[in-house]
């Protein structure tokens, strides 16, 4: 083989692999995410609020309004989702996740929970979110959640 054939198949490569490798940051914001549907689906509610900020400053938008806190977003999860049924099966879909500087990230994505409704019949919750993720002693958390 000739070697601007080589070089070619060698650039084109890094390219591909470049254009689909994840940073590691991002792979982490990916995983965390994992980690809360696995804990929701589990009905771990605490596993699934440790991505959370630990902080007052905490801030939920939803379709109720603006909610602030770590303990108020727990105490709305627990009466809205009560119990294993009650939560059901949560997927998320990531459509985006962007670095914004070194210590902050935003994720962009669609979420959906199958649970038994009070019917007895499959109830279907969906909708889109926009998480704003910061990065603190090496670990990620949501500091800002807009569920819709």
């Amino acid at each position: 083989m000739n070697r601007p054939v080589c070089w070619l198949i060698a650039f084109c490569g890094w390219i591909f692999f470049n254009a689909r490798a994840q940073t590691k940051d991002e792979a982490s914001i990916r995983v965390a995410l994992q980690a809360q549907a696995q804990a929701w689906n589990n009905a771990d509610l605490e596993s699934f609020m440790s991505w959370y900020e630990p902080s007052e400053h905490l801030l939920f938008v939803s379709k109720s309004g603006l909610q602030k806190g770590w303990q108020k977003l727990y105490e709305r999860y627990r009466k809205n989702y009560p119990g294993k049924e009650g939560m059901g099966r949560l997927h998320f879909e990531i459509i985006e996740n962007r670095k914004i500087t070194r210590k902050v990230f935003y994720t962009v994505g669609k979420w959906e929970v199958k649970r038994t409704g009070s019917d007895g019949q499959e109830e279907v919750l969906q909708g889109y979110f926009t998480l704003l993720w910061r990065k603190k002693k090496g670990k990620w958390f949501i500091v800002a959640d807009h569920t819709s």
